[in-house]
């Protein structure tokens, strides 16, 4: 195996077609438009990746750290179940490496009201 190089994938929200999925976290609410929006930024920052991997997913090694920062209510508390979508998606581009670090925190309000932004980093070979 060659030198790996770390790659930091910034933050990437929930945009279709430049528009972002927005919305807010509210405790009692169905989570399911915010997971749906974890896995449309979840993609994004795959699509980031294999940028960076010159096209070749096949030249990450391993990813490390998965950041989500959650649009929520104060008094929401289950960002967790909400990154928990896009932690499925890493399960199915990457079967055969181990889940991430993880970090999931709330955020009053994110670029263009979105429900999400995720940050990863990944080693690439």
């Amino acid at each position: 195996m060659g030198a790996l190089s770390l790659v930091v994938v910034s933050g990437q929200t929930c945009r279709v077609d430049g528009t972002a999925l927005a919305g807010v976290c509210e405790t009692g609410r169905d989570l399911e438009p915010a997971r749906h929006a974890a896995r449309v930024a979840m993609l994004n920052c795959i699509a980031a990746l294999r940028d960076a991997c010159e096209g070749r997913l096949s030249r990450v090694h391993q990813v490390l750290r998965v950041r989500g920062f959650i649009r929520a209510a104060a008094d929401f508390t289950e960002h967790t179940a909400v990154l928990d979508a896009a932690s499925d998606l890493l399960r199915i581009a990457f079967p055969a490496q181990p889940l991430p670090a993880r970090t999931a925190v709330g955020a009053g309000s994110l670029p263009g009201g979105a429900w999400i932004e995720i940050e990863m980093d990944a080693l690439m070979q």
